[in-house]
């Protein structure tokens, strides 16, 4: 089991060239250092451009997914841009850790189908055939609603969710103060503004699944 984010760059056409190429650079650094979330996986391949302004990673462990998906997208939103992802997950049959584009199974299958079926807003989806109908519904709907709150994210409130994303909630607002150079409430106020403790709760229960998950798959 594998979780693929397939992605693209948000109204890359009017970009200027060199707001795109900061934007793409900065999302592919961004998918690197998020395959390494789970310091029990070594990430698969590196993430790699493809279709133009398109982009692809690969994560060892799908529990980690969602929390690299909005690591990614946070990073976007730093750099002036924003961009699509789509999550698949689901087994492999050959990954090409020369060319990711070049890799087939299933995870990669949800993940561009994820990416080619995004509603016109949509930022973020899900895609993984291993839970039923009900509950795959309920995922994808409580996702849709962090999807909601990330739109809203301005540069700033991005910039400090990345500290937290990083380190997994585990930094305290002293902490994030002293990086960024600003008071402690000023902190406590955008995170507050970005819901984090929202987002952190839906990152939380994502974990939790594909933990519990994690050992009747490895036997398979």
């Amino acid at each position: 089991m594998i979780a693929v984010l397939t992605g693209d760059i948000v109204k890359s056409t009017r970009m200027k060239a060199d707001v795109f190429d900061t934007v793409m650079k900065t999302v592919i650094k961004a998918a690197n250092e998020a395959s390494r979330f789970d310091a029990s996986s070594a990430p698969p391949a590196r993430a790699e451009v493809f279709r133009g302004d398109g982009w692809q990673a690969v994560l060892g462990s799908p529990s980690v997914a969602l929390r690299a998906a909005f690591y990614v997208r946070a990073s976007a939103i730093v750099a002036g841009g924003d961009t699509r992802v789509s999550i698949g997950i689901g087994g492999f049959d050959h990954i090409d850790k020369k060319n990711v584009a070049r890799s087939s199974g299933e995870a990669f299958l949800a993940s561009g189908r994820g990416l080619d079926e995004m509603k016109p807003r949509q930022r973020l989806v899900l895609f993984d055939d291993g839970f039923d109908a009900s509950a795959h519904r309920w995922a994808r709907t409580a996702i849709g609603l962090g999807d909601v709150i990330a739109s809203g994210w301005t540069r700033r409130q991005a910039e400090i969710v990345l500290y937290q994303l990083r380190q997994f909630g585990g930094v305290t607002g002293v902490e994030i103060a002293k990086h960024a150079g600003v008071a402690t409430q000023t902190i406590s106020k955008h995170l507050k503004a970005a819901r984090w403790d929202s987002i952190e709760l839906l990152l939380n229960a994502f974990a939790e699944e594909y933990d519990a998950r994690a050992p009747s798959t490895s036997k398979q």
